[in-house]
């Protein structure tokens, strides 16, 4: 047979690799030439024939084959078996004409008849007679009796017309031709029809009805039987049974279906959660005559390429598992068959092409795809993909060619034709819909074979008119089963290596699961349908603008009919990809370096935290404890670590998709595949989702354990004021009070506005289009940390160079500013040894004062008039130093703390007051050093930080020794750093509070993908943080200062 070259292109890879290009008709053949859609293509036909369409089962799209023109004798010649296996049994033959002028060939062309009824005898006529009873003339055919293996003879009522008139004259019976019957009323089984063999029949006594195959005829019983040497094959109940000659090499266990998917979502009929097996009806109807059919195949029947279609199908319904009845005979029929279509060694002719027979390295790298892609219009460059799909039915008969719109959106309820912007190159899409599968039971059931059209200036030899090149599209079905197992379902990318590709594929099917609950009746016990689909499409690596072949990835579920009220979510979802090996074995190696800087700074962190623990420990009676001390806190300085080196690191790589992707105008990169099958190590973001998930967990515990910590420091206000007069010895309290309540306000304080920030950042994700289509992980974490930082600089920003410089100072210079006024000192120890200092001894006569007298004292200060602030002459302006206490110090006022608790089970506030002088008296002497301190440890020297101390927070030297003085280090303020006390304050870990806020939103846009919910949970977390920091920061001031509750505001 001859191939015309007109209209279609098919590009198909070799075994061997290379591509050959075979042009094809897709519409509708020449007159010459038959319609072979098994392998899509016209053959000329020999020998004088014409292309006939044979409408066995009166449909449009049932095959076209050769036959012999009207005016000629078709006679038939008998085949070898060979023949029939090898497909090219070819069995008509066409005589001449008629040698009479007179006699034309028959309607079957089997002989040769009168053109005029002259000389006809009028015994081929029939007389009706008239019923009385039912008033009605009909023709006395023979009523229904006992079988007897021969063919009923009835007429069919014709009635007569004048040659004048055209009026009716009378009625005649004529003989209706050998096997087929005039169906009468008297037939009719139920009143409205007549069934026999599947066919239904309606009474119709004027015309002579044929039985649903040419090998079958009514016998007297007017049941239809299957001619001598022929078998009856099929179900009646559930359609036209059919005659086979031959039983096919497989002709056993082939009504076995079973249902062992690796994905249930509902119970088993059986209950058997593992898979059940049920004798399909179906495959008992289809199997035998599409297996005998294609077996043996004649071109000139018509129904054998509609048979190898079949059987292709119920290999598919199979799940291709070469085990079955189906998949079994497919494979031994295709390798008996000779010749190929379009040189594909695979796809063998008559049949549909099902299985890759390369590797599957080989399949998805193959190099046949021609087309070159872009995203922006450019000369022999596409900027959109565009797919087909051929589509049968389960009978076999081909539906037609179709493009590919909201196909694999089959169960969603939308009506606009499906959101087709994936087919724009780069264009990700993502679909989860909830379907009733109950909504499947009445929807037709459809096959398909996808591929995708090559524009390539390559890829086809053009029709001068044009045409289309077609790539066949390789399939991974996920559900193949093989030898029990399924090597398709995979868990990661390793596990590929072994993969099946596939062709043929159907999105739902309601058919395989069908059990005869009847005589005439069927009944579904599980209906299998597509969950998962995603269509991957991949860039090569080494030619960007060329595509590796596009996969369509498939996944099946089983839903039992009992669980068919609870809906079920499904996926559609389209990937733009390309393969970065290269950029994660580069990513490792960076991941080294990070990782060996961060071990570094984890041992740097840790030496300076346990120099400072060195004389704690020591103290310390009770080892557990000192190792749970240690424990937490390494654990929290790992944490902490990791933060700071990993995020900015994973943002880096984020945000390197995010501009290069985004920015890029010719093609060279395509973000990594999200391959949603691949949940854990097989998906290349899974390493991103699992770092987004630990940074905010290292971030939340280490906030955590630094927010308690504040809440703990040791804090306590000197007031240096004297009282004025003589006679009283108390100074007002309220300045103590102040101050305390600013510093209260101050632990739950922020430098940037949370409420500006998320309304900034709402803004800012609202109008962002850098998506893909759709969420991708590592643009949208790499767009929202951009947007939280875009927030920060600006209110940064506004705060140094406008409201911090021309309206109010910093809030760290307010409360020592505010401390001086009151005249009243802070300590604060966060840590056993190592803590602040705030001067705030008032150069004033007094604090406790009228406004006239203070505003005096100001004007004062301002002519130089007064002291300075500073702690003594040397550093007349220093008022905030780091504190380095030693052990005898530690000691002295634990002392205090133990005799303050032993008297407050006894008189609380009379020892509250006790031991807020005590203290008072204890810190004021350390400060002025009266009277002078006989114990080393109760001394303290005033030094400046070396240059190491400032750079890595290094302990001093002269404070790791055994017995060392106090330590006082001025500190001061620059343009990038604050002092170093509101460490104990969110002030001070504003850049720790600005990552977990990130962190949060992130984390919950990874679960929820929904901005608003995001934001709000950022809101919520700030809330809680404020709540319960400001509620422990309360408590911890009253135990340690001393004051009552009462007066924090």
């Amino acid at each position: 047979m001859r191939l015309r070259a007109n209209v279609l292109v098919f590009a198909l890879p070799l075994s061997q690799g290379a591509i050959n290009t075979i042009t094809v008709q897709t519409d509708s053949c020449s007159s010459s030439s038959a319609w072979d859609y098994a392998g899509l293509v016209c053959s000329e036909c020999d020998g004088g024939r014409k292309g006939l369409r044979v409408s066995s089962a009166g449909s449009d799209a049932d095959p076209v084959v050769c036959s012999c023109p009207s005016t000629l004798l078709r006679s038939y010649v008998e085949c070898s078996v060979e023949s029939m296996w090898q497909g090219t049994c070819d069995e008509i033959a066409c005589s001449s004409e008629c040698s009479s002028s007179s006699r034309v060939a028959s309607f079957d062309q089997s002989q040769c008849a009168p053109c005029s009824a002259e000389g006809v005898k009028e015994q081929h006529y029939g007389s009706p007679i008239f019923d009385v009873n039912s008033n009605e003339c009909k023709c006395q055919n023979p009523p229904k009796s006992l079988p007897t293996g021969e063919s009923v003879i009835t007429q069919r009522f014709v009635e007569i017309y004048d040659d004048d008139s055209g009026l009716p004259l009378h009625f005649v019976c004529l003989r209706c031709p050998k096997g087929t019957a005039a169906i009468t009323g008297d037939l009719l089984n139920d009143g409205n029809f007549f069934s026999t063999a599947g066919a239904v029949f309606i009474a119709d006594p004027t015309s002579c009805a044929s039985c649903p195959d040419p090998h079958m005829f009514f016998d007297t019983d007017y049941a239809c039987k299957c001619a001598d040497g022929f078998l009856m094959t099929g179900e009646a109940a559930v359609g036209p049974q059919a005659c086979i000659e031959r039983y096919p090499s497989v002709a056993s266990g082939y009504s076995k279906a079973v249902f062992n998917d690796p994905v249930k979502t509902g119970a088993a009929a059986n209950g058997d959660t593992r898979g059940f097996t049920l004798d399909s009806i179906t495959f008992s109807h289809y199997y035998l005559k599409a297996a005998s059919s294609c077996e043996f195949f004649r071109w000139a029947s018509g129904d054998s390429l509609q048979s190898c279609q079949v059987l292709g199908n119920l290999c598919v319904m199979n799940m291709y598992d070469e085990d079955s009845a189906a998949c079994k005979q497919f494979l031994a029929i295709s390798q008996r068959r000779l010749t190929t279509y379009h040189s594909q060694e695979e796809w063998k002719q008559t049949l549909p092409w099902l299985y890759y027979a390369n590797e599957a390295n080989d399949v998805i790298n193959d190099r046949g795809l021609k087309m070159k892609m872009d995203f922006n219009a450019k000369e022999n460059s596409s900027t959109a993909i565009s797919f087909k799909l051929a589509k049968y039915k389960l009978d076999g008969s081909f539906v037609g060619m179709e493009d590919v719109s909201n196909q694999f959106e089959y169960c969603s309820d939308s009506n606009n034709g499906g959101d087709l912007e994936w087919k724009t190159f780069g264009k990700g899409y993502r679909l989860e819909y909830s379907c009733d599968i109950e909504k499947l039971l009445n929807k037709e059931m459809f096959f398909y074979d996808m591929y995708v059209v090559d524009n390539g200036p390559e890829a086809c030899k053009r029709d001068p008119i044009g045409s289309l090149c077609l790539y066949p599209v390789p399939v991974l079905n996920r559900n193949f089963a093989e030898k029990g197992g399924f090597p398709n379902m995979n868990q990661n990318v390793l596990d590929e290596v072994n993969d099946r590709y596939t062709r043929r594929f159907f999105l739902f099917d309601n058919k395989m699961a069908s059990m005869q609950s009847g005589e005439t009746t069927t009944g579904l016990e599980a209906v299998r349908y597509a969950k998962k689909i995603m269509l991957l499409i991949q860039i090569k690596s080494e030619n960007p603008t060329r595509l590796n072949p596009p996969q369509l990835i498939v996944e099946y579920a089983t839903k039992s009919i009992p669980s068919l009220s609870s809906s079920d979510s499904l996926l559609f979802k389209v990937d733009y990809s390309m393969n970065s090996k290269s950029f994660w074995d580069s990513i490792q190696i960076l991941i080294g370096f990070v990782t060996a800087f961060a071990v570094v700074v984890y041992g740097v962190k840790m030496n300076n935290w346990l120099s400072r623990q060195h004389h704690a420990f020591g103290n310390q009676n009770d080892g557990s404890l000192t190792s749970m001390i240690f424990v937490v806190h390494a654990t929290m300085t790992l944490c902490h670590t990791f933060v700071l080196l990993f995020f900015p690191f994973i943002l880096a790589i984020c945000s390197y998709w995010h501009i290069f992707f985004g920015l890029q105008d010719s093609v060279f990169l395509l973000l990594p595949s999200d391959n949603e099958f691949y949940r854990h190590v097989g998906n290349e973001y899974y390493i991103l989702m699992l770092s987004f998930q630990g940074l905010f967990v290292c971030q939340t515990l280490y906030l955590t354990y630094t927010i308690v910590g504040q809440c703990h420091s040791n804090i306590f206000f000197v007031d240096w004021e004297r009282p004025r007069g003589r006679t009283s010895n108390e100074v007002s309290t309220w300045r103590t009070v102040l101050v305390a309540n600013e510093w209260l306000s101050m632990q739950t304080a922020r430098k940037h506005s949370i409420t500006f920030s998320l309304v900034l950042v709402g803004l800012f994700v609202t109008f962002d289009s850098t998506n893909n289509g759709h969420p991708n992980i590592a643009l949208r974490f790499a767009s929202s940390c951009f947007f939280w930082g875009v927030s920060s600089f600006i209110q940064w920003l506004w705060r140094f160079s406008v409201f911090e410089r021309w309206y109010n100072e910093p809030r760290g210079q307010r409360l020592v500013d505010l401390c001086t006024v009151c005249n009243i000192s802070i300590f604060v120890l966060p840590e056993p040894h190592r803590g602040y200092y705030i001067h705030g001894r008032s150069p004033y006569q007094y604090s406790d004062c009228s406004m006239e007298e203070l505003l005096d004292s100001f004007r004062k200060e301002a002519h130089g008039f007064t002291v300075s602030r500073g702690l003594d002459a040397a550093s007349q302006e220093d008022q905030v130093f780091v504190l380095f206490c030693s052990s005898a110090f530690r000691i002295q006022l634990s002392k205090i703390y133990k005799l303050i608790k032993v008297g407050q089970n006894e008189r609380p506030h009379a020892y509250n007051c006790l031991g807020k002088a005590e203290l008072s008296s204890f810190l004021k002497g350390f400060i002025y050093q009266q009277p002078p301190p006989i114990q080393e440890g109760l001394k303290y020297v005033v030094r400046e930080a070396i240059l190491s101390e400032m750079i890595l927070g290094l302990t001093p030297a002269d404070f790791r020794t055994d017995d060392p003085k106090c330590i006082l280090e001025p500190d001061g303020t620059k343009w990038n750093s604050d002092y170093r006390f509101l460490s104990a304050t969110f002030l001070g870990i504003e850049m720790d509070l600005l990552l977990h806020d990130i962190l949060t939103y992130n984390a919950i846009d990874l679960v929820f993908n929904n901005s608003a919910i995001s934001l709000f949970a950022a809101y919520l977390m700030h809330l809680a943080r404020t709540f319960l920091t400001a509620h422990l920061a309360k408590n911890n001031i009253c135990n340690t200062s001393l004051i009552d509750k009462r007066f924090l505001l």
